[in-house]
């Protein structure tokens, strides 16, 4: 059973404000609202979970490490969490997909038929992880692994397997490719909407060292390519005691966005919620504004859903947390961390506004005033002018604004530029219009030729015009 302490301060997170844009602050109510432009509209590249609602609208938004079902380490036991209480909590943050690599198939399955039974429950997706059917990478019996498919499909909660975390480059993209294929034909076999789970490792200098323009892309196609993957997942942390890691942060990014692309298919990157652990000393543990900037600014270039790791402790990570470091959205005895609530405020605005950007096309992004790390973009399609359609100008503080076609018409997502300033941003359009406004996941209507936005450190809007 989890603990239920949570501080007052913690709890205080989860207030939200109301809205903080406005049209027009002196609004002439006798001229007339136009209709926005309908735009010629390419069909966005979507991902559709049977267990997410079967319609694509839904963002997926995973949990890379739940709660374990029995772990020791070191003679020291962890605490039973799998209950109503835990799976509750999953759910009121907003994680609607779980990625479970502890639980194994292999070893008990009726662990995993209970974590599937809690996801049912919760209007959770699963990952399963089962080394008897898929190790390494590999498939091991093809006719088993379209047994237990049928089976674990009885779940509505099942959205396919877990293959492989971080394939090694030159050793093992075709036999994941292969893995993800079989995969795919199964699922479309027994006509369900269930995939498989499998992220690859981050562009870093020196691993790809000799052309990473080229070998980075390549590795990303030869694994994910023809595969019948919907999309393309890989894991960053750049955000360290030593400084955030921009170079690495819009590497990956250019290189990912650009190959899902080509691939048509669509992408999802990694955010650390970690602090320090015993792989790494450098990690930090985000603020608010810290993770927001990251996971917002994803979505403005495209991201279709963010999976963030761990949400619970590793059992590798147990060293630390039992020394009191914050190391997930939940610490090891199943206790919500500030994290928690981080990623609660997020979620809700992610899927207040997934309708809109689930079925949207991306076609770039405004970068609005002096943004670090902006010199590592390449091929992005960064706007470099400031103007999108009927956007004709941006002022105030930094910001990022993705903009995107939805069924024809223009939407914008725009972030504040700083992890730790609130910002203050007015744009202007070229003539009064109706918009929806989306932010700290409420909706509201407002009209007019200009939008202005307060917006906290890392927090993000969504204007649609109608």
């Amino acid at each position: 059973m989890m603990k239920k302490i949570i501080s007052i301060a913690l709890a205080s997170l989860c207030v939200c404000g109301t809205l903080s844009a406005c049209g027009e602050s002196n609004a002439d109510t006798t001229s007339p609202v136009q209709t926005a432009k309908t735009w010629e509209y390419t069909q966005a590249t979507n991902i559709v979970y049977d267990c997410l609602g079967g319609d694509g609208s839904v963002m997926p938004l995973l949990g890379f490490w739940s709660a374990p079902g029995d772990a020791a380490y070191n003679g020291q036991f962890f605490p039973e969490m799998k209950d109503d209480e835990y799976f509750a909590a999953v759910q009121e943050s907003g994680v609607n997909l779980i990625v479970q690599a502890n639980d194994d198939g292999k070893y008990n399955d009726v662990v995993v038929e209970t974590t599937l039974s809690y996801c049912d429950d919760y209007n959770l997706g699963y990952y399963v992880t089962n080394r008897a059917l898929i190790d390494v990478g590999l498939i091991c019996n093809k006719n088993e692994l379209l047994q237990k498919t049928q089976e674990y499909a009885k779940h509505k909660s099942f959205a396919g397997y877990y293959v492989k975390d971080e394939p090694m480059p030159n050793a093992q993209e075709s036999a994941v490719n292969a893995s993800i294929k079989t995969i795919a034909e199964i699922t479309e076999e027994l006509g369900i909407n269930a995939h498989q789970y499998t992220t690859i490792f981050p562009y870093e200098i020196g691993r790809f060292s000799a052309d990473p323009w080229t070998l980075y892309p390549k590795y990303i196609k030869d694994i994910y390519e023809g595969s019948g993957a919907v999309n393309v997942q890989y894991d960053i942390y750049c955000l360290r005691r030593s400084g955030f890691a921009y170079e690495n942060f819009y590497t990956n990014l250019t290189m990912i966005r650009k190959a899902a692309k080509e691939m048509n298919t669509s992408w999802i990157p990694y955010v650390s919620v970690s602090g320090e652990d015993n792989e790494d000393k450098d990690y930090l543990m985000p603020s608010e504004g810290q993770l927001g900037w990251q996971v917002n600014q994803y979505v403005a270039f495209g991201a279709k859903g963010v999976s963030y790791f761990p949400m619970n402790s590793p059992i590798s990570f147990a060293e630390e947390v039992m020394n009191g470091d914050t190391v997930a959205m939940f610490d090891w005895t199943g206790n919500k961390t500030e994290v928690y609530y981080y990623v609660k405020e997020i979620n809700k605005q992610l899927l207040a506004a997934d309708e809109y950007l689930m079925n949207a096309t991306n076609h770039g992004v405004i970068f609005h005033g002096n943004m670090p790390g902006e010199q590592y973009l390449k091929d992005s399609e960064v706007i470099e002018d400031g103007e999108f359609r009927e956007l004709k100008s941006v002022s105030g503080s930094n910001a990022f604004i993705g903009c995107f076609d939805v069924y024809g018409k223009t939407c914008l997502y725009v972030v504040n530029g700083d992890m730790e300033k609130d910002a203050s941003l007015t744009l202007r359009f070229d003539d009064r219009y109706g918009y929806t406004l989306i932010q700290r996941g409420q909706k509201a209507n407002v009209k007019g030729s200009k939008i202005n936005l307060s917006l906290a450190a890392g927090e993000a809007a969504l204007i649609a015009l109608k």
